[in-house]
């Protein structure tokens, strides 16, 4: 997240049948746990991901670790540590280009097992990681304990990261929980700009998911190293503060009528035809005023407004509304979701004196 650099790899497993076509892992990985075949499906994997490792600083490439996915089976083998000890050998390949991912419920069946290989492991001077944290069972007693480098912080929670508080607070602490144990922070399953940027306020270290790249094949990730690609850290840099303002409607005649009644009165104005774009856009600029449709498709201006006060609490929230009955406009002034309501549909100078007090808000906070 700092310098844009690919700085490791995952390995993954894809079934091109000739009979069946594609079929994903979520198919035949069960089958495989049912028919005890994982375990050499596993080992095939770690030798294949050190066998290319070795082929390609043989053919001279810029080499990033690869990270191997362990099986809950493969890690219940004691001797674990001496099978990568000898394949890692048998390519004569250095240990710190080699990572294991453990899942949290995974190393939490036998904890203190688990932590004795982990050790064995971490000695031989392999990278691991805790994947698809905060789904699983972790004790966070055993969790201090574990010789682990990374927590990969699961893409259910980075999801939702740009428009749920929850999933948002939840990351936020991962983040931190991480560093204060020395360690370091993966996102995966980042896909949009909005999650990029609230990973990087909340200070995370890496990011992993399609925003970057999807799955490559393996002669594309060659090319993608040969090039030296990097992620566009543009959309982090710091931008100039100016006064933004955000109005959601899905009527697009109200978005277009908006945008032309500020036109050259210095606003930068963002539109966007629902909630879904709004949390993107949210996310990805300091929007200083929303202005919202209470009624707006599955949702309403007043829910809306109630997410944006907890992730955005500085932000000046403006209902717009047909309905002016006391009863509504009471429930969303007595919920604290709103600094200020206007009728629909408005004038234009009381919408622009409207704006003006509420930057005024917003600036004085």
């Amino acid at each position: 997240m700092r310098s844009g650099r690919i700085v490791g790899m995952e390995a993954l497993l894809r079934w091109q049948s000739p009979e069946l076509g594609l079929v994903p892992p979520l198919q035949f990985i069960p089958v495989a746990e049912e028919s005890n075949l994982i375990n050499a499906i596993g080992m095939w994997v770690l030798d294949k991901a050190c066998a290319t490792l070795r082929a390609w600083l043989d053919a001279g490439l810029p080499v990033v670790p690869i990270a191997v996915n362990v099986a809950a089976s493969q890690f219940s083998d004691q001797g674990m540590d001496q099978l990568v000890r000898a394949t890692l050998e048998r390519h004569g390949v250095e240990p710190r280009l080699l990572e294991l991912e453990l899942t949290e419920s995974l190393s939490m069946e036998n904890p203190e097992a688990s932590i004795e290989l982990m050790r064995r492991l971490n000695a031989t001077g392999i990278g691991m990681s805790i994947d698809d944290f905060g789904t699983g069972y972790s004790n966070l007693s055993y969790l201090k304990r574990f010789p682990v480098h990374k927590l990969k912080i699961d893409q259910s929670f980075t999801r939702g990261l740009t428009s749920d508080p929850e999933d948002r607070s939840i990351v936020t602490a991962v983040i931190r929980m991480a560093h204060s144990l020395g360690l370091c922070a993966i996102a995966e399953g980042v896909e949009t700009e909005g999650q990029l940027r609230v990973l990087a306020a909340e200070g995370c270290d890496e990011i992993q998911g399609y925003y970057f790249s999807r799955p490559l094949p393996e002669q594309a990730m060659v090319a993608m190293l040969e090039r030296g690609l990097r992620m566009d850290l543009a959309p982090l840099a710091p931008s100039v503060r100016r006064r933004t303002v955000l109005l959601v409607d899905d009527e697009p005649q109200v978005l277009s009528t908006f945008r032309k009644v500020l036109d050259g009165r210095g606003y930068d104005v963002m539109t966007a035809h629902g909630v879904a774009e709004a949390y993107e856009l949210l996310a990805g600029h300091e929007v200083g005023v929303v202005i919202s449709d209470q009624e707006l498709l599955g949702h309403t201006g007043i829910d809306f407004f109630q997410r944006i006060k907890r992730m955005y609490p500085r932000t000046v929230r403006v209902l717009m509304t047909a309905d002016i009955s006391p009863a509504n406009l009471a429930d969303a002034i007595n919920k604290g979701a709103i600094y200020k309501f206007v009728a629909k549909p408005w004038q234009d100078e009381a919408m622009v004196a409207l704006l003006a007090s509420a930057f005024a808000h917003y600036e004085r906070l």
